[in-house]
């Protein structure tokens, strides 16, 4: 996946579209942050209703990126576009994925997501309003693009200037309804809470937006350009190299700090090797240069818990998983402080960073998370590292650095996930012991049996469905405490008990558990020919 964002003027725009039809060329995923386009009838020149607003572009992106390009006739190219839930364009953008939705405007193919401060999560709470902006104004006011807005710190301040003068009213709890009712039909758009994305990180700079699966999460900065469409400044945008462990594979391993520092150099590998690889992403390969950003992360959680008897979301699974991710925190930075000791080289503003100042390992000094359930010790044995384990990495990161600004995420994994015999990610299974899959358009049916599963633990693999939202999000909430990026996390719901109140209260609960995203809202739907199906709309 690549994500670029996207500025209100012609020279970004034409640059960004280009950028994305090679990349969905090269077989990419592609992200864009469309928040800084003027909203619809806003002026150009001085013109007033001049603008076209968000939804032709999105078209454009979607008959252009996804269809046309459509990499050799063998699959559809992939895109998502990102715009935060302030836009005064935001309804239109959300009714883009209703199944009735004006053919028009219809999304039938680029995925879409939404940006939400926490003061539109904090307005709902209590019930009030709140007030989109256009993005033209809030530049001309603030000189901040929207995309890098603080709203929740500079709200009231915003709606008291005089200079921005179109404010849209809406009441933030219809807000979310409308959201949840449009996922009900959908599965979109995906949510990402861009304040706690840019409260946990630790480097400089200001996370915008997120990718087409919701777990990369990174800084970038914008360009300038000139009026023939070349670069005055070059920005910098992103590209995620990605890659998985296998959790069973770790915890049987009689050395799991080798396979973790193992991931770490290959993935290192693949981003270097991609260096000036990418002429006609220039802005993408600039932000892979200046930060060599990789995602290790790990799957078969559901499969392991299985085989060693532990409930997904008991209180035993999320002391597993928080002393896991904890160790894998561990061990990537450890990794990538060899790295920049043996190459004498960090990532591009690491002084700036809480990594140099020694500010991040304050709360592993300060904070215990090794296990101290008999069951989950004993799973574990000598590996976990301590504190003087924590200190002396303290001490070396802030001595020679690290190489890598970016180093854990948890994107699906969904078909290598079949392939290595695994559980997708850390989520839940959603069809049980035996899984049904539907392939080639839905008219080859495949069943696919958990790992590991047998006659003595079909009960720990409960369905996604089954669980209900609170286990699967705290269990998501333990490893995201020690994930710098973010986590492809599915809320699953039964339609014949559920509402898009209940979706609403999953959303809240996961965003005061402290998760960056969520991803697809799945529905279990009726039997069909004897078999649970889902509604999956990525498949559509």
């Amino acid at each position: 996946c690549k994500i670029l964002n996207v500025f209100d003027n012609t020279e970004s725009i034409g640059r960004t579209i280009n950028s994305a039809l090679a990349l969905s060329r090269a077989g990419g995923g592609v992200g864009l942050n469309i928040s800084n386009l003027r909203e619809a009838g806003a002026p150009i020149q001085g013109i007033e209703g001049a603008a076209s607003g968000v939804i032709p572009f999105m078209k454009t992106a979607e008959d252009t990126i996804c269809r046309y390009f459509n990499q050799l006739g063998q699959r559809q190219g992939s895109a998502v576009t990102y715009l935060n839930v302030l836009h005064p364009d935001l309804l239109d953008f959300i009714d883009t994925k209703r199944e009735n939705a004006d053919e028009a405007i219809r999304m039938k193919v680029l995925s879409t997501g939404l940006i939400i401060p926490d003061i539109v999560m904090q307005k709902a709470a209590k019930n009030e309003d709140i007030y989109c902006t256009a993005p033209y104004e809030l530049e001309r006011a603030t000189g901040q693009l929207m995309s890098d807005f603080d709203f929740t710190a500079h709200y009231d301040d915003l709606m008291k200037n005089p200079e921005i003068t179109k404010k849209k009213k809406m009441s933030a709890r219809a807000l979310l309804s409308r959201i949840a009712e449009v996922q009900a039909e959908s599965g979109y758009p995906y949510m990402m809470f861009i304040d706690q994305a840019n409260r946990s990180m630790a480097v400089d700079g200001r996370i915008a937006m997120s990718n087409l699966c919701s777990e990369i999460l990174q800084p970038q900065s914008p360009s300038t350009y000139n009026p023939d469409f070349t670069y005055d400044q070059l920005g910098k945008d992103i590209s995620c190299n990605l890659g998985s462990v296998i959790i069973d594979g770790v915890m049987d391993s009689d050395d799991p700090a080798a396979i973790i520092g193992a991931g770490v150099r290959a993935l290192t590998q693949v981003s270097d090797m991609t260096i000036g690889t990418l002429p006609y992403a220039p802005t993408v390969d600039n932000g892979n240069q200046n930060a060599h950003s990789i995602g290790l992360s790990a799957m078969n959680l559901h499969g392991y818990f299985a085989r060693e008897h532990i409930k997904y979301g008991s209180p035993e699974s999320i002391e597993f998983v928080s002393a896991f991710f904890m160790a894998m925190r561990y061990y990537v930075l450890k990794e990538s402080n060899k790295i920049a000791q043996e190459r004498n080289k960090t990532f591009t503003d690491f002084d700036k960073s809480k990594y140099a100042t020694g500010e991040f390992f304050d709360k592993y000094l300060n904070n215990d998370y090794l296990p101290t359930t008999p069951k989950i010790v004993n799973l574990f044995g000598e590996w976990l590292p301590s504190k003087e384990d924590w200190k002396q990495l303290k001490e070396n990161v802030m001595d020679f650095g690290l190489y890598d600004r970016e180093l854990l995420c948890e994107p699906p994994t969904g078909s290598i996930s079949y392939v290595q015999s695994s559980t997708n990610s850390i989520m839940p299974v959603p069809g049980g012991p035996v899984e049904t899959r539907f392939e080639g358009n839905k008219v080859g049916r495949v069943y696919y049996p958990q790992p590991f599963a047998n006659q003595d633990n079909l009960e720990y693999f409960e369905s996604a469905y089954d669980l209900g939202y609170k286990k699967i999000i705290d269990v998501i909430a333990a490893a995201q405490e020690h994930i710098d990026q973010g986590i492809s996390m599915n809320l699953f719901f039964d339609k014949r008990n559920s509402n898009t109140r209940d979706i609403n209260k999953a959303q809240i609960y996961a965003w005061k558990k402290g998760l960056k995203t969520i991803y697809y809202t799945r529905f279990r739907q009726a039997a069909l020919e004897g078999t649970e199906v889902d509604c999956v709309s990525c498949s559509l």
